[in-house]
């Protein structure tokens, strides 16, 4: 039924908005007149409807804003790192969870308070310049950069932090924010590293030096020992040749140290209890540790099984006993302890590259006067000693330490000064049962052959002395003093066979392992015994298994023990 209908623009700002239109069933309804009151109207109504639109928008603006900042402050109230927010001078407005976890401080007693209660009294004169100079400039030099910095909690203790810092304006001012990283574990790791790959370093020296001493203390021991044979026990001279050949061996004990700190040194592992191996070792403890110092053994029983050389752990045994007797000197308590251990994510922070997670914890503690900071971080170097210089070697905890490490296993140290000293030891479990005990008997009459052995050793001292026991012993003898030399001499040989080669594992030219290779391949039937200054088979492999059948002898080596060794190969 419309008959008649008007219509206007709803103009704002320039821009039409919409329309304002009438209709009626009456015809001819609106005229010129009804046309300007309608467009004063519109020119009323458009404002109207476009503020509406703003206040909408900005309505829904302002909710946005609250959930971008709901959104905000859940991320960063839950973030790893603190972050803190504070104004123009230095007030904090802002802080999260892990800022308290940090600091201490919950939000309500620190907001409102200055940013220089975060930090040690000699940096809040600079920290206050800095302040001054980002509200009258807007620039700082800590903008952009990750820095280190110290920070101190609400207990009063200082800790290394990374600081990374932006700033931001509105129009009430500069404000800045910063996000704070505790550091603490990631600086206690590093120097843990860095201590590794120095303990590591002195490791390969010692080693090396060990290996040149042994090829040293080799013929002393071999020559003292095949002269006191000619000579009757009542001789005078076989009284100082006795001296020099128990001299030599304890040498080559100080050695066997060096080598248990750098981890060449040759192992033997059995599977065993440790319980029982502790309780074997108690009558030897006893009277190191003297009368004034009392024994407690803690041992969990049914522990799981280790597999490690029983003579090391007794070795790890003394030398800390002999330690803690000298931290009591009033006397005091000695403790022995063992239980087992389940190495999980949390704990296994500082086992870095270990694949074992279950362990047999072997703990050795005193009541004495304890360590400082500075002691314990270097109480495993070889040579660092506390005591008197006639009082002791430095190379006790050195020992422990490689003996450990070469076990697959860990040693920490719990001290504080007049509080005593706790070493915890960890060794790794094994599902293997435990093996039968081997009774070797000394051989008074040393064994002897025809056979003929390719002898190959580069030093000139240790080459002679062994050809000269073996030809003692009826063994015919081929000299070499390198692979090179030795594939040469076997050349050039025109007899029927060379029954055994007796080399050195690391020689110039070509080792051990090359020439046995190469000279077994044209000699199939050729037996191989190895020997080494290292006193240790890691050169040929990591992997037990591939070791199986390996004959292997350490230098220094005495005649019997030479003869005994070639004639079990032989005849193996």
């Amino acid at each position: 039924g419309m008959r008649a209908s008007i219509a206007v623009p709803l103009i704002c700002k320039g821009c039409v908005i919409g329309a304002l239109s009438l209709r009626s069933c009456r015809a001819g309804a609106y005229g010129p007149r009804e046309e300007v009151i309608l467009e004063r109207l519109a020119s009323q109504i458009a404002p109207a409807i476009e503020n509406a639109r703003l206040y909408q928008e900005t309505l829904r603006g302002e909710e946005a804003l609250r959930e971008s900042e709901e959104r905000y402050r859940a991320v960063a109230y839950s973030a790893p790192d603190a972050i803190i927010s504070a104004d123009g001078s230095g007030n904090i407005i802002s802080w999260n969870k892990s800022a308290q976890d940090i600091f201490g401080y919950a939000e309500q007693e620190i907001l409102g308070e200055p940013l220089s209660i975060l930090m040690p009294e000699q940096f809040r004169d600079s920290h206050r310049k800095g302040l001054k100079r980002i509200g009258s400039t807007g620039e700082s030099n800590l903008i952009g950069k990750t820095v280190e910095l110290q920070g101190l909690r609400k207990d009063g203790s200082q800790f290394p932090l990374e600081l990374s810092l932006a700033t931001w304006q509105t129009e009430k001012g500069t404000f800045f924010t910063g996000i704070i990283r505790d550091i603490t574990g990631t600086k206690l790791l590093n120097a843990q590293l860095l201590q590794a790959q120095k303990m590591e370093s002195v490791g390969r020296l010692a080693g090396g030096v060990a290996h040149d001493f042994n090829n040293m203390l080799t013929p002393i021991i071999g020559y003292a020992q095949l002269g006191k044979r000619k000579l009757d026990t009542g001789d005078s001279l076989f009284d100082d040749l006795n001296e020099i050949q128990e001299s030599a061996e304890r040498a080559s004990k100080l050695i066997g140290q060096l080598l248990s700190f750098s981890r060449r040194q040759n192992v033997e592992p059995k599977v065993v209890d440790l319980n029982l191996l502790i309780d074997h070792s108690i009558s030897m403890l006893r009277p190191l540790i003297g009368e004034d110092v009392s024994l407690s053994l803690q041992l969990q029983s049914d522990r799981k099984l280790i597999k490690v050389d029983p003579n090391q752990i007794e070795q790890i045994l003394v030398n800390l006993a002999v330690n803690a007797r000298d931290a009591m000197p009033e006397g005091g308590t000695l403790t022995v302890g063992t239980h087992d251990f389940v190495l999980d994510q949390e704990s296994a922070d500082g086992w870095s590259g270990k694949t074992a997670n279950e362990y047999v914890v072997l703990e050795i503690g005193d009541n004495g006067i304890g360590m400082s900071d500075e002691v314990k971080a270097h109480i495993f170097e070889p040579f660092f000693t506390t005591k008197d210089v006639d009082k002791g070697t430095g190379l006790g905890l050195a020992t422990c330490y490689g003996i450990v490490k070469q076990a697959g296993g860990e040693i920490f140290v719990e001290t504080e000064l007049g509080q005593g000293t706790t070493f915890k030891i960890y060794l790794p479990t094994t599902n293997e049962g435990v093996a039968p005990v081997d009774h070797h008997q000394e051989h008074e009459i040393l064994p002897g052959g025809t056979e003929r052995v390719l002898l190959v050793e580069d030093d000139e001292k240790v080459r002679t002395l062994a050809s000269k026991i073996l030809q003692g012993q009826g063994y015919s003898v081929l000299e070499a003093a390198n692979g090179v030399e030795a594939l040469a001499v076997a050349e050039d040989f025109t007899g029927d066979e060379i029954h055994l080669l007796l080399t050195d594992v690391i020689m110039p030219k070509m080792g051990g392992l090359e020439l046995a290779d190469r000279l077994t391949a044209s000699h199939p039937r050729t037996k191989v015994l190895y020997w080494s200054g290292y006193t240790n088979r890691a050169f040929m492999g990591d992997d037990s298994e591939s070791n199986e059948g390996i004959a292997f002898m350490s230098k220094p080596f005495s005649p019997p023990a030479l003869t005994l060794k070639v004639r079990e190969v032989l005849d193996s």
